[in-house]
């Protein structure tokens, strides 16, 4: 359980949240509209491809825009072709856990500027994953409910949540230097109750020929060194103290955490009249060593936007 909640944790650590001058990219999005994406998935080794829709529509109270994923779908698991009866028969308990949790992906809250500013549905998400796992002893329920509703945990999942809308758009409308030139933005880090400052450096790519009228963007960041490691093992002895200790089992200390580190490697080719993104990537490295053992794990998203013709 302990070995789970680390990397958990570490996959959702690098999260950006940052606040900066307009970069002359201007979030043009129709209201109402909708966007087909196609998603491919490296995880643990494993590849999927789905798909999806998201809604984009005016809030009712606020002046806010809400964001919705709907539709989803997976299409391919690991090469195996899903559309095809026989193979939906043998990975069915799979397909209906995905297509579950993924279809209970909270509401992102986005100003009318394109900047993240909340989720909503985040105890609907994780009551409908927790019905989903496999079974478990009531008492095991309970007690990964309590960690996955703790505080800690809950910032976490949202920052993961908000990291998807910040690589497709809220990026590139914080940065966008020139073609050819290279900035960097102080990055905002959530890691439990604290805040990692770190360095995202975005460079102009571009114009893209695929897409006549828009730009390549890539940025890089890193979650590393001495006090990433002792943020992070703060968190996680804050994560773990929820956790009941079993028998046998050695308890968890901050010392154990001996190296943390996330490099995340992020591109989009996006509109800049609109900050429509026609592609988008993320790659991640994570590394760990927790008392004397390492491991390391790769994750990687690629998206592809359908965009309705106009």
């Amino acid at each position: 359980m302990i070995s789970r909640i680390i990397v958990i944790s570490l996959t959702l650590a690098l999260s950006a949240n940052a606040a900066f001058a307009s970069s002359g990219i201007k979030f043009e999005w129709p209201v109402p509209g909708s966007v087909a994406v196609h998603e491919t998935i490296l995880k643990k080794g494993k590849i999927a491809k789905v798909n999806y829709d998201i809604f984009l529509q005016k809030d009712e109270k606020e002046n806010l825009l809400n964001l919705r994923y709907q539709n989803f779908k997976i299409l391919e698991l690991n090469g195996m072709d899903l559309s095809k009866e026989e193979n939906q028969k043998t990975n069915q308990k799979v397909i209906d856990m995905m297509t579950a949790v993924e279809s209970a992906m909270p509401t992102v809250v986005i100003d009318p500027d394109g900047t993240a500013k909340d989720i909503i549905g985040l105890d609907q998400t994780i009551d409908k994953t927790l019905e989903l796992l496999p079974s478990k002893s009531a008492e095991d329920l309970k007690s990964l409910k309590e960690f996955l509703k703790s505080p800690q945990m809950e910032n976490q999942i949202k920052q993961k949540s908000l990291e998807v809308w910040r690589l497709w758009v809220e990026t590139w409308l914080n940065c966008a230097p020139a073609e050819g030139k290279e900035d960097s933005l102080d990055v905002e880090i959530p890691v439990g109750s604290a805040t990692f400052i770190s360095k995202m450096k975005v460079k102009n790519l571009g114009p893209s020929k695929e897409y006549p009228g828009c730009v390549k963007f890539a940025a890089d960041g890193t979650f590393e060194g001495e006090e990433a490691r002792k943020q992070f093992a703060e968190m996680m002895m804050q994560l773990v103290s929820r956790v009941p200790q079993k028998e046998g089992v050695k308890p968890f200390s901050k010392d154990m955490v001996q190296e943390v580190s996330r490099s995340t490697h992020l591109e989009v080719v996006i509109d800049p009249k609109t900050a429509q993104p026609k592609t988008a990537s993320a790659h991640s490295d994570i590394h760990l060593k927790i008392d004397d053992k390492a491991r390391d794990s790769v994750e990687q998203h690629d998206y592809v936007f359908d965009w309705p013709k106009k």
